[in-house]
């Protein structure tokens, strides 16, 4: 935008002019230049407002690259929030249907004790209860990558964690 206002510039240089240096300090051996510079570039072919005109699409263009930068990570964070969110619901729910068939195996070696029923009623209880203990090994897992996930879209920050009974 400054290229469309006329420039000046002023310019004032003193100098010592001698042709023996025992007059070099004499007043008459001074010597000043002045000089006044105007430019106005006025009939450049509208040269000027085109050039205003890319930067300020390279402008726009550049605002609109960070927006969707932005709106790019704030995508990233919503995602693994949500999938956190989700590996801990499906785990708290996997953690239930654990305890019950847990209880559900204990209640089928009392019945296969007590001659109540068979043993494959006992297997399969056991069956059931390795099936959950697998899921939750799997969502812990899920959650645990997805925990990573968050961290790196928040931009890192790793927290030390236990060797012992580390939970995400």
């Amino acid at each position: 935008m400054a290229d469309l206002y006329p420039r000046f510039s002023l310019t004032a240089a003193p100098a010592l002019v001698s042709t023996a240096l025992a007059t070099l300090l004499e007043w008459g051996s001074r010597n000043y230049t002045y000089a006044a510079a105007l430019d106005w570039p006025i009939f450049n072919g509208h040269r000027t407002r085109a050039n205003i005109e890319v930067a300020n699409a390279r402008q726009s263009e550049a605002l609109v690259a960070y927006r969707n930068a932005i709106l790019r990570a704030l995508q990233d964070v919503e995602d693994a929030l949500s999938r956190t969110e989700a590996d801990r619901r499906q785990l708290a729910d996997l953690d239930e249907g654990l305890t019950t068939a847990r209880r559900a195996e204990s209640i089928a070696r009392t019945r296969y004790a007590g001659g109540l029923v068979t043993f494959s009623d006992v297997l399969l209880a056991q069956a059931r209860r390795l099936q959950l203990e697998d899921q939750v090994s799997q969502t812990k897992g899920a959650l645990a990558r997805d925990t990573a996930a968050l961290f790196k879209a928040l931009g890192g920050g790793w927290p030390e964690l236990k060797q012992q009974g580390t939970t995400l």
